[in-house]
């Protein structure tokens, strides 16, 4: 939010500390021994990333609405944010899938770096272009 969309930080301070409790939260679980206690932390996690993901797919109803129709990179800005929800969508399911025993850590970990890869190349290439097309206006 603050990167793609030159937002004050306190914009998105409460999803970032929701995103960051929620991942604490669910790695968390993996070391719990006691069973029902390990599910609560895993069942507390999931609605956080729904929190967390409204106030993101927020940030992007506002910034449509508020931002001018001219600004470079609008619709990148955007798509940048909503990435980010479905990736973090994309982990959750992985990571269920892993605590239900469908993954086997070997391929959670092979899912997980491949995330890791794509989604930091994709959005390095997207902060790039909107740093571009900044400088393309600016001539």
């Amino acid at each position: 939010g603050n990167l793609a969309r030159n937002w004050p930080l306190r914009e998105v301070l409460r999803p970032l500390a929701v995103t960051n409790s929620y991942m604490i939260i669910a790695w968390a679980a993996y070391f719990v021994p006691i069973e029902y206690v390990r599910w609560l932390f895993i069942a507390v996690s999931f609605p956080l990333y729904v929190w967390a993901s409204y106030d993101m797919a927020s940030w992007v109803a506002v910034f449509r609405a508020t931002a001018r129709a001219d600004m470079p990179a609008h619709g990148l800005r955007c798509s940048l944010t909503i990435s980010l929800i479905v990736i973090f969508c994309l982990y959750g399911m992985v990571y269920l899938a892993s605590v239900i025993g469908i993954l086997t850590a070997r391929s959670e970990l092979i899912f997980i770096l491949t995330f890791n890869f794509a989604t930091k190349l994709l959005f390095i290439i997207g902060f790039a272009g909107i740093r571009a097309s900044q400088f393309y206006d600016l001539l």
